[in-house]
């Protein structure tokens, strides 16, 4: 989650058109805010540094269709560094 001046940076999906908070599957050998990093910056373009875990879901635990895989969703906070 990228905050700047009272807005929350969204990037627009390629696959449907909705706009959503930079994200995606996290990569092995990356740590979770790495990740996160890494994430934002593949889909806008912006550095930024991952300062504070703001939430952890287990989709498990939300009404989504069943799933093979066991999904996390960690939101870091993020701040802009450069970009």
């Amino acid at each position: 989650v990228v905050f700047k001046e009272k807005k929350i940076l969204l990037a627009k999906e390629t696959q449907d058109g909705l706009w959503s908070i930079p994200g995606g599957w996290a990569d092995v050998g990356f740590s979770a805010a790495e990740n996160a990093e890494k994430e934002v910056l593949e889909e806008t373009g912006l550095e930024v540094k991952a300062v504070k875990l703001l939430a952890l879901t287990d989709r498990r635990k939300h009404p989504h269709p069943p799933m093979f895989l066991h999904v996390y969703k960690a939101f870091f906070w993020c701040e802009i560094v450069g970009g």
